[in-house]
């Protein structure tokens, strides 16, 4: 998809950062680091310049432009790290109410009386009340939250990570600039360090970073304006390119700086700390390194058992999307950062939804044959840091749309159509005749049970605690029938919403897989035996399809019938994926998930 920009965009863009050099620069950054308030001259200029109304029509007050004008003037915002909420109140919930058809609000926006937001706390500016309803407050002291329910809405997260995305931009771009000029003016061994080849090479690295993030972030602002169903994808791509080059930027400059400390010589710690907070705003924990993020589980474990780590044959972890901080094989990296000896080999499986599951399986296999004696397996994502799906996008610089369309071989089989779990959790959903009101039921004891898991205490030895978060966050303990109702469908038709779909999150989880003899070497009490395994697979197209075949060939194998079995866990990726499992198989629902699944956790 091509992104043309035309030169009126620019040339508003353009005014808006001249504005902002003159108000907002360095030093109103620094007095308001300190508490000082803020200017209400500058959001006047804001208002003045039309940028409250900026996407609304004109017929409400606004100019009617579009997203893609709005991600240009939030790169500025970013650029001067903006500390008054435009982006958030005109740019992320004026077009998600437009697109709710809540148009009563929008004249008071864009004349700037009102501001909405789809957060209590934005920038330092808190919101008044809890956010139960939309109503008007003064602007230059509080702001309306939109109700809680919202945030959990496809297209305001949408808008909200676009726009983040693009903030990231014009951070991005503040730190290189900086970096650029204090590498002229820094010397070492008499000469300016901006003329020595290694860093030029990394400034350079910078450059091309922000060249390849800044059209993602455009093409995906395109796209969301359009309305095309792979817009969430483009979502995530932007938002995986913009992080990745903000942090680039931030780091080198922090090489060229000569440490954090010396940063404050040029102001530069105001964008190094916007930076690090919008590449960390996309979940709680995703701030957090995923290979220390996966290191967490596999050090409980020898915290938890009197076992040395030294006696460990293997680390075998599953992990998807496997490119940045997740990439170098994370397993063994995972290993190491969890400070157990080096001696100790790790490696990664991507078996996409089952890596987890398969890193299990090698594991145990590994101590059936009589190979290895003691393995741990486990499996980590970080999911708010590099989106899912993001490897399958991340050979576009090299000329790869997506690892299936650009074969000859796939194409001449399954087509050149987008492989896309939407669009097979509703193809699964209209081929077993399941409704959405009985998806968002299942969806319903989902959260239900999770939470009465939770509440109960069942889930806290099998939960280490991290930087103080003891539980799921994921577990929405309200959730009503009624509630998810109100869900628009993915992608604006069909009956596949967010709320009969898994959880976005971030998570890891190991466990200690040992042989008779270990067992009895290490003083172990098992917790369970692993009686059989086995895999299947299904036609990639419908590819959720495939927990049918797989359950039918391991009670095949093993002799079982559904009735021997007292528990089932099967995979909630969507609710239509379990609902046709469970029909398929004759399997009752009382005996599926009963502490909740992804649904939910």
């Amino acid at each position: 998809m091509d992104c043309l920009i035309a030169p009126e965009r620019l040339e508003l863009a353009e005014a808006v950062r001249g504005f902002l050099a003159g108000t907002h620069g360095p030093d109103v950054l620094r007095k308001l680091d300190e508490g000082a308030n803020r200017d209400p001259a500058i959001w006047q200029g804001l208002i003045e310049m039309g940028l409250t109304g900026l996407l609304i029509p004109e017929e409400h007050g606004g100019l009617g432009m579009e997203l893609l004008d709005a991600a240009l003037i939030a790169r500025e915002c970013g650029r001067f790290c903006l500390a008054e909420p435009l982006v958030e109140s005109a740019f992320v919930t004026v077009p998600w109410l437009m697109s709710k058809g809540e148009t009563d609000e929008l004249a008071a926006i864009a004349s700037g009386e009102k501001l909405i937001t789809p957060s209590h706390t934005i920038n330092g500016w808190q919101a008044d009340g809890a956010g139960d309803a939309l109503f008007s407050v003064d602007p230059l002291r509080n702001l309306t939250a939109l109700p809680a329910d919202a945030s959990d809405d496809p297209h305001l997260l949408n808008l909200g990570g676009l726009m983040g995305a693009a903030q990231l931009i014009g951070l991005a771009e503040a730190m290189l600039d900086q970096a650029v000029e204090y590498s002229k003016i820094r010397e070492q061994f008499g000469q300016p360090i901006g003329g020595f080849q290694a860093m030029k090479h990394m400034l350079a690295d910078v450059a091309v970073a922000l060249e390849f993030a800044r059209p993602t972030v455009w093409r995906a602002a395109q796209a969301l304006d359009d309305g095309i169903s792979s817009a969430d994808v483009h979502i995530s791509h932007a938002k995986v390119a913009a992080t990745d080059a903000a942090y680039l930027a931030a780091e080198s400059a922090i090489q060229v700086h000569g440490a954090m400390g010396y940063t404050y010589e040029v102001d530069l710690h105001f964008w190094m700390k916007r930076s690090w907070a919008h590449g960390g705003a996309w979940g709680s924990r995703a701030g957090l390194h995923p290979a220390d993020l996966a290191a967490h589980p596999i050090k409980q474990l020898f915290t938890r058992n009197d076992v040395d780590p030294g006696m460990v044959d293997d680390c075998v972890w599953g992990c998807c999307d496997t490119i940045g901080p997740q990439a170098g094989d994370i397993g063994r990296t995972a290993w190491l950062v969890a400070g157990l000896p080096q001696h100790v080999p790790g490696t990664t499986v991507d078996r996409q939804c089952g890596s987890s599951q398969q890193a299990l399986h090698f594991a145990a296999q590994g101590v059936m044959s009589g190979t290895q004696d003691l393995v741990v397996a486990g499996g980590s994502q970080a999911m708010n840091a590099i989106p899912i799906s993001a490897a399958m996008y991340a050979g576009q610089p090299y000329g790869f749309d997506n690892p299936f369309n650009t074969s000859p071989g796939w194409v001449a089989r399954y087509g050149d159509g987008l492989l896309n779990q939407i669009k097979s959790a509703q193809m699964i959903a209209d081929k077993w005749a399941i409704s959405r009101e009985e998806m968002e039921e299942f969806a319903f004891h989902s959260h239900s049970r999770a939470d009465q898991a939770t509440s109960s205490g069942v889930f806290a030895r099998e939960i280490a605690a991290l930087e103080g978060l003891e539980a799921d966050e994921t577990i929405r303990a309200g959730t009503t029938q009624e509630g998810l109702a109100t869900l628009n469908p993915v992608g604006g038709e069909g009956t596949i919403t967010a709320g009969v779909a898994s959880q976005n999150c971030d998570g890891s989880a190991a466990l200690l897989i040992a042989g008779e003899q270990a067992v009895q070497e290490c003083g172990l009490s098992p917790r369970a035996r692993i009686h059989h395994i086995s895999v299947r697979a299904d036609d990639p197209v419908w590819m959720l399809t495939a927990p049918i075949p797989a359950t039918q060939h391991a009670l095949k194998k093993t002799g079982l019938k559904v009735s021997d079995i007292d528990l089932f866990e099967c995979n909630e990726a969507f609710a239509s994926v379990l609902m046709a499992w469970m029909k398929e198989l004759g399997i009752p629902h009382d005996k599926v998930n009963v502490r909740g699944g992804a649904i939910a956790l």
